[in-house]
């Protein structure tokens, strides 16, 4: 029995060239999720960190240091 030669057709070749665009533009929509997550992550990370809670700390801090300066004023000036 011979076997018929693979032929290609303009249809298989255009579905083919179908299949390959509609796969690469999955691969870049998913790359640009990728990166719009790893930008969320950075942005998110000094909350993760605590650096936030730190800085309220240091805020809250130098609040009370202007505040007994302030006091220290109204005493030198009353005087």
């Amino acid at each position: 029995m011979a076997k018929t030669p693979v032929t290609f057709t303009i249809s298989l070749l255009q579905l083919c060239f179908a299949v390959g665009v509609q796969i690469m533009v999955v691969a870049i929509a998913i790359g640009g999720l990728f990166s719009r997550v790893e930008a969320m992550e950075a942005a998110v990370q000094p909350i993760q960190r605590g650096d936030f809670a730190r800085l309220d700390e240091r805020v809250q801090h130098i609040q009370g240091d202007i505040a007994w300066i302030r006091a220290q004023l109204e005493k030198e000036r009353d005087r």
